[in-house]
């Protein structure tokens, strides 16, 4: 190695970096949403308030259960999500018994809401909590993962990495297996020294009980340790540092350059 590439891995300071998954390192494919939800309910509903379709759904699901006292309640685009949705993604519930509920609310209701809608919210369920479909149209954010191939790349002068790669995400178990096993995200998940996804542990960002799950099963200390958490969830943000922990760095995830721009800045890039 010579001088300079030795002075450029001792200029790099050793971390532990947390990923989101879901609009950090992932993103669906508009035009595959579209697909799969069919062209011809959208256009049948496009003169009623297109723009809030998906808002409106998610207020109907916002009715059909209510969050418990106590129960940690998660945010998306950090809007409250409603609480069948975060059990879903808490492993609570299947994808199979999300999607019979929501199902069962949209016949009860379909007299009040007209046919048009009651089908469009039909085949909205039916491919957001069936598997396959939801990882069908999820594809890598290329950008950023272009950046997280280049940390897991750096190595020290002695020849070993500088940085351990992990993920910590809201998701649901079977949707993200099919997604891990997808060769257009083979790559990605070889960098990850450690995964815990939602579903899996029962437990759901922003509890603190999923971040300190995460340390202990990542076998790293923020307190010692220089660690980044990189998450789209503000909510998720200021529950991670509300933990307190001393050399925990956290990173409101807003896009790839500004990302870039404060991993150099932290000598971690």
């Amino acid at each position: 190695m010579s001088l300079c590439a030795q002075y450029n891995a001792w200029a790099v300071t050793p971390c532990n970096i947390i990923f989101d998954f879901g609009k950090v390192l992932g993103e669906q494919q508009i035009s595959s949403v579209l697909s799969k939800i069919g062209i011809g309910n959208i256009f049948a509903n496009i003169f009623s308030n297109p723009m809030r379709i998906e808002e409106n759904f998610m207020d109907f699901l916002r009715t059909i259960e209510q969050y418990k006292h106590g129960q940690v309640v998660a945010t998306n685009e950090d809007k409250i999500l409603p609480k069948i949705i975060c059990d879903w993604l808490q492993g609570l519930k299947t994808p199979e018994q999300t999607r019979t509920i929501v199902l069962a609310k949209i016949k009860e209701v379909r007299s009040s809401i007209g046919k048009r809608k009651a089908k469009l919210w039909t085949s909205i369920a039916n491919f957001m909590f069936t598997p396959e479909h939801l990882a069908s149209v999820t594809i890598p954010k290329e950008s950023v993962i272009k950046i997280l191939k280049k940390c897991y790349r750096q190595k020290n002068y002695a020849g070993q990495r500088m940085h351990k790669i992990f993920l910590l995400t809201n998701f649901d178990v079977k949707t993200f297996e099919i997604i891990k096993n997808d060769k257009n995200f083979k790559l990605l998940f070889e960098c990850f020294d450690g995964i815990i996804v939602s579903g899996k542990v029962y437990l759901i960002k922003p509890d603190s009980q999923i971040f300190e799950l995460a340390f202990k099963e990542f076998d790293i200390n923020p307190d010692s340790e220089f660690t980044l958490y990189i998450d789209d969830e503000y909510a998720n943000i200021e529950a991670a540092m509300r933990l307190g922990k001393k050399q925990l760095r956290c990173i409101h995830f807003i896009g790839s350059k500004e990302l870039k721009k404060i991993l150099k800045h932290l000598d971690v890039f």
